[in-house]
Parts: structure tokens; sequence; C-alpha cells
């Protein structure tokens, strides 16, 4: 019984996922997400400090990790605070691979395109609240929308040509 629903289940889910794995888009959202494994692995490192703390309540252990908490956890700022920055580059650089674009120029669109619209302006700088995970949704339509302008662009010649006097670089 177990066999045949199996048996059933792959075929006609089988073609579904197929189709689902194909789409370009969603394989670049694929791609972009497994690159930052690394930092969340990294970020979350950072947290077993903060883990151990909760566990143990009290004592001295307990007292040296609280008045230490804030360098412990310093690398979670720079990694998992702000994954959709790492998203964003990474989602844009696998689309424009699978495009056949420049993938490290539309991935410094895309952060910049995330940092548009998910930095929000304070007093004093920018709130970065919307860097971390909860920007994963806009930083998806960002890499994808900056590498879908690029390649629109590229593909209709709205180019800017400089003379061969400058820089490759440039």
């Amino acid at each position: 019984m177990n066999s045949k629903f199996q048996d059933t289940l792959m075929k006609f889910m089988m073609p579904v996922a197929n189709k689902v794995e194909q789409q370009r888009h969603l394989q670049a959202i694929k791609d972009g997400m497994i690159s930052i494994v690394p930092i969340i692995i990294v970020g979350s490192t950072s947290l077993l400090p903060l883990a151990v703390a909760n566990l143990l309540g009290s004592g001295a252990v307990y007292d040296f990790l609280t008045a230490h908490m804030s360098i412990f956890t310093y690398a979670g700022m720079f990694t998992t605070d702000m994954l959709s920055i790492y998203a964003a580059m990474f989602i844009a650089i696998a689309l424009a691979k699978g495009y056949g674009i420049c993938g490290n120029l539309t991935g410094a669109t895309a952060i910049m395109v995330h940092l548009i619209l998910s930095g929000l302006s304070i007093e004093g700088g920018m709130d970065i609240s919307y860097l971390g995970a909860s920007g994963l949704f806009t930083c998806i339509i960002s890499a994808i929308l900056s590498v879908e302008v690029t390649r629109l662009l590229t593909k209709k010649k709205i180019i800017i040509r400089l003379p061969d006097s400058m820089p490759s670089m440039v």
C-alpha cells in the first residue's frame, strides 16, 4: 500500500518538481540561499554563549557571559543581522550567471537596490532592522529586479559607452 502511494506521488509530482527546479529565478534563489549557509553558521555560533547563559540562569559563568555578551555576539552583527544583504548579492550573482552576464556588478547593484528599499533613514544614520532575516523577501525582489533590468538594458543596447582611453575597470 505504501509503495503504491509513493509510486503514484512520484508519477504526478516529479514532473511538477522538475518544472519548478528548471525555473531560472527559483534556481537563482535556491543557489543564493545555499551560498549564505556559511554566513548563517558563523552567526549562529556567535549566539552559543547567549544560549549557555540562558541555560545556566545564575552563577560565575553566567555572570561572566552576561558581562561580556557584546563581545561574544559581535560576529552576529555582521552575519545574521545583515543576512539579506548577502542574500541579495548571491541571488543576483546566481541569476546573472544563468543569463551569462557579469555577476559581480549585478551583485553590487542588488545590494544598492536592497539598501534603497530596506534601509530606513533615522536621525543620525540608518535603521538596519530590515537588513537581517526580516528583509529576505525584499532582497529577493531587489536581486531579481536588478538583474532583469540590467539584462533588459543590455539586450536593448542601452549602455554607457566610455572612450577607449578610460581604464577597463571604470
